[in-house]
């Protein structure tokens, strides 16, 4: 072997135990990471306005967070975008006046599902291109809040202020025919409205027969049968859920993010779905009025959306913490 060729054997050895370190070290800080105890804390720009709602997408790794009120700048409605491995967030939808405000979201099949709030509206967008596929006002006067999107592509919207409380949801065939009917879903009885935010957070059971969904005045829990559109309360003992908003569920664990309580409240619901046992409420030094939460890959992102004072202002941040 000539000089020439030996140097070039060990700089190349050198490259590869380098870039091997550096991957082993990497996969070691996430292992380390889901096993420990520690908090990882991603911060929006500093012009960004207060977040509100959190979807992963489990394909990419890339999160979404949603704006729901002016930021410096004035604008507001936008979408963040971040990654679990960059402690900043970018700009991923810029602000638009069909969307002044940005608030519950859900990543499904590609697509971006953005619940407008006060607009009464709901966005879907692909996340490929950023492309509108669809836009539906779904009432005046309202506050449509959060959505869960089911396997077939049906969305189910949450609306926080109108009596009787409605649930709507957008059949698939008019997500992809970009606008068509509606179907608003009455739930009240059993649930009966009150002064401020009445249904909230929602989710679906894994093959989509229930929705489930909190009222966050009362703190109670419900379930919808997405079959025949009955609407029964679920019994919850153990525990309070007051201030209930977005909802996480993993197989018959609930996790409740109660914003102004700044907790995380778990949940074991039994197989009918017709009790739920608050087991644990949880809170984290990083909380700031959390208001919804992801899975991503074992642990949750938790959005800090600091609505209630005293404010702490801007950057406003997400907190990534261990599963409770």
């Amino acid at each position: 072997m000539t000089k020439r060729k030996g140097l070039m054997a060990v700089l190349l050895a050198m490259v590869v135990l380098v870039a091997g370190s550096v991957t082993s070290d990497a996969r070691r800080g996430d292992r380390g990471e889901r096993r420990g105890q520690a908090t990882r804390v991603y911060t929006l720009p500093a012009n960004a306005g207060n977040p509100e709602g959190v979807a992963f997408n489990r394909r990419t790794g890339a999160f979404y967070v949603s704006e729901a009120r002016p930021g410096s700048d004035g604008q507001s409605g936008r979408v963040w975008r971040g990654t679990l491995r960059d402690p900043t967030l970018e700009e991923f939808l810029p602000p638009d006046p069909a969307r002044p405000a940005s608030v519950g979201l859900k990543v499904h099949r590609g697509r971006l599902y953005i619940a407008g709030g006060q607009e009464g509206t709901v966005e879907v967008r692909r996340l490929s291109d950023k492309s509108l596929v669809a836009r539906f006002a779904l009432c005046e006067g309202c506050f449509v809040n959060d959505l869960a999107v089911a396997r077939n592509g049906d969305v189910f919207a949450t609306e926080s202020l109108q009596a009787p409380q409605v649930i709507y949801r957008i059949p698939a065939s008019s997500v992809d025919a970009g606008g068509g009917p509606v179907d608003p879903i009455t739930v009240t009885p059993p649930v009966t409205p009150a002064a401020g935010f009445n249904d909230n957070g929602i989710v679906l059971t894994r093959r989509d027969r229930f929705a489930i969904f909190v009222q966050s005045n009362t703190g109670k829990l419900f379930r919808l049968n997405t079959r025949t559109r009955q609407t029964r309360e679920i019994t919850v003992s153990g525990g309070e859920l007051t201030n209930g908003d977005g909802l996480v569920l993993r197989g018959r664990t609930l996790y409740v993010v109660r914003n102004q309580n700044e907790l995380i409240a778990k949940a074991k619901l039994n197989g009918r779905l017709t009790r739920a046992r608050v087991v644990k409420q949880v809170t984290d030094p990083t909380f700031e009025d959390p208001t919804t939460a992801a899975l991503a890959r074992g642990r949750l992102l938790v959005v800090n959306s600091d609505f209630f004072p005293p404010p702490q202002g801007p950057p406003f941040t997400v907190s990534r913490i261990k599963t409770p």
